[in-house]
């Protein structure tokens, strides 16, 4: 009885590894897939600028999101399994997530750290923290929007041609006020 139940519990081992890296290959595929479309062929995929170790909260959470992959499967508000793929169309094109008011959030919480603005970082922060516990599909497409962003940050050194400040004082300072306003007065 002991042998059985070790082959058993070995199979779905097998079987929940096996998930892991199919889920891993899946979203670096994607990744490469969207480099490739931001920076070219050749670039995108031998030096795309998110190839480095601490992307999206670094290879440790990359591997602990892949290991929770049955619970994705079950996950649904309506009760019903769906899987990964299903649930990850939900997520927001790079063009809306530019256009949305919530990319311009990511957006100016990069160029706020960029431009040494931790104060102002913090209060960006800690409105997209209390955005995601409010909503959980921002909540689950925060690994995108952080990719988007990184994606993004680039583009806009180059604009900016590497003063980060005057992009934030531009774009970011009275929306960050009023951000700060809101936390303030409890509203958020």
């Amino acid at each position: 009885m002991a042998g059985k139940f070790k082959i058993i519990a070995g199979i779905l081992v097998g079987i929940w590894l096996t998930g892991a890296v199919v889920a891993a290959l899946v979203s670096e595929v994607g990744r490469k897939h969207d480099c490739v479309r931001d920076e070219g062929l050749i670039k995108g995929l031998l030096w795309c600028k998110t190839d480095t170790f601490d992307r999206d909260g670094g290879y440790t959470k990359m591997v602990t999101n892949n290991l929770r992959w049955p619970f994705l499967l079950m996950k649904n508000s309506n009760g019903i399994a769906t899987s990964t793929h299903e649930t990850s169309h939900a997520l927001t094109s790079k063009e809306e997530f530019d256009k949305s008011a919530i990319g311009t959030m990511y957006k100016c919480y990069a160029v706020a750290v960029r431009a040494n603005q931790m104060e102002e970082a913090s209060v960006i922060g800690r409105t997209i923290g209390k955005l995601r516990r409010q909503d959980p599909a921002l909540d689950s497409n925060h690994d995108q929007f952080m990719l988007y962003t990184s994606a993004t940050i680039d583009r806009i050194e180059k604009e900016a041609n590497g003063d980060f400040l005057l992009f934030y004082n531009h774009v970011c300072r009275e929306s960050v006020s009023r951000m700060r306003q809101v936390l303030d007065d409890g509203m958020l």
